[in-house]
């Protein structure tokens, strides 16, 4: 009988190590066994210093970029409206032919629906959105006497500073036959 015991603890110490070395045979902890008592209590002092700490280097960088991310959306946006008002005003002038002797500056209003712009002489801006994008065209001679170079420029207020875009084209001073 003594032999059955020995092999018997001999298996049972095996199937010991077994657990101890296995952890799929091992149960699993409920999850407020271990260092539930910790995390009952809270953060720490620390942690809650270093959390501050973090947020104040954190906050007003991420702020500073939100701030400089709105107002470069704000230029790139003032920006496109004066060119696309450069544009219109440009191809108004070729067209109609008064860059030839007509009002050479003036300024966008809105029409009361806001869609579209038009032109009027520069005494009717004023200081809101609709008058503040202003234009002025310059008629300068080119190599060829046949042709003047025509530049319309857009100019609007900016953060206390003068902004301005201007496009130019080649028009013809006589008519070709």
């Amino acid at each position: 009988m003594r032999v059955k015991r020995s092999c018997t603890s001999h298996v049972s110490r095996a199937m010991r190590r077994v657990r101890r070395i296995d952890p799929l045979t091992q149960p699993l902890p409920h999850p407020g066994e271990r260092g539930s008592a910790r995390r009952a209590r809270g953060f720490t002092f620390v942690e809650v210093l270093a959390a501050m700490l973090l947020m104040a280097i954190v906050l007003p960088v991420a702020m500073r970029g939100i701030t400089l991310a709105l107002r470069a959306e704000s230029d790139a946006a003032d920006r496109t409206e004066a060119l696309m008002l450069a544009q219109s005003k440009l191809a108004e002038l070729v067209a109609t032919g008064d860059w030839q002797d007509g009002s050479l500056e003036g300024a966008f209003d809105e029409t009361p629906s806001g869609e579209s712009m038009h032109a009027t002489d520069a005494s009717a801006a004023d200081d809101g959105p609709a008058g503040r994008f202003t234009w002025s065209a310059q008629v300068e001679d080119w190599l060829d006497s046949r042709v003047s170079q025509l530049a319309v420029t857009v100019t609007w207020p900016s953060r206390g500073a003068e902004r301005s875009v201007t496009l130019t084209t080649l028009v013809g001073t006589e008519a070709t036959q």
